[in-house]
């Protein structure tokens, strides 16, 4: 899938009629809500580490972590793990990194790696072994996605497009997979703060709290799992 722009220089998806990250700051809202919402710099370094994602997109989140993985770990594994039913082609995502200098060591490592034109109903096992990074990428509806994923995740990164423009990524269904799938002691984070998220959230076993959301989005969610 390709995507366009905006006036702003901003993704756009056209299926979805979404943006795929803030025009306020892409890298600027990954750390604040996904970094930071999961207190991934004070868990780091980790012998391992397990990250789920639903909402691959443009990578970015990706490779935020990464580039902040390959600062603080030496040794450490870190298991990545994404849903994305409609993958972006690797020109696409050349495309936003231009946008990213800062990060180009970590971007020039995803396109090292990603497929050309992924397609739909695949499954993607980039072992990224300069960065001791693995990245599964699951591009099938998300339900269908669960059974990649052991019972392991430590930290979600809950960044499909909004509620309100894809229901399916965001329903009760999905949410008690998230929850069947996630470790002891299991973080979540993510942009919306929409009250049945919180709800089916909570519903999957998670402590959910309501935080200070990026840019000009009052809340966001984040949300624990105290003991499992």
């Amino acid at each position: 899938m390709e995507i366009s722009w905006t006036e702003n220089n901003t993704p756009f998806s056209e299926k979805f009629q979404d943006i795929y990250y803030s025009p306020d700051g892409g890298v600027d809202e990954t750390k604040h809500v996904f970094i930071n919402g999961n207190n991934i710099h004070n868990r780091w370094p980790s012998e391992k580490f397990v990250i789920g994602e639903t909402g691959f997109g443009t990578g970015l989140n990706f490779v935020c972590a990464l580039d902040l993985w390959l600062k603080k770990n030496k040794s450490g594994h870190l298991q990545y793990i994404s849903i994305e039913k409609y993958p972006l082609k690797r020109s696409s995502l050349e495309l936003v990194y231009k946008n990213f200098p800062e990060l180009s060591k970590s971007s020039a490592l995803l396109l090292n790696y990603y497929p050309e034109e992924p397609h739909q109903n695949e499954i993607y096992n980039l072992d990224i072994k300069e960065a001791n990074v693995s990245l599964s990428l699951i591009c099938k509806e998300a339900l269908d996605c669960f059974d990649h994923f052991e019972n392991n995740v430590d930290a979600w990164f809950l960044d499909g497009f909004a509620p309100s423009k894809n229901k399916a990524m965001w329903s009760e269904e999905v949410l008690s997979q998230i929850g069947l799938h996630s470790a002891s002691k299991a973080t979540l984070a993510t942009f919306t703060c929409a009250g049945f998220v919180r709800r089916g959230l909570g519903s999957a076993g998670f402590e959910v709290q309501k935080a200070k959301g990026f840019g000009n989005k009052k809340h966001m969610i984040k949300a624990f799992i105290d003991a499992k």
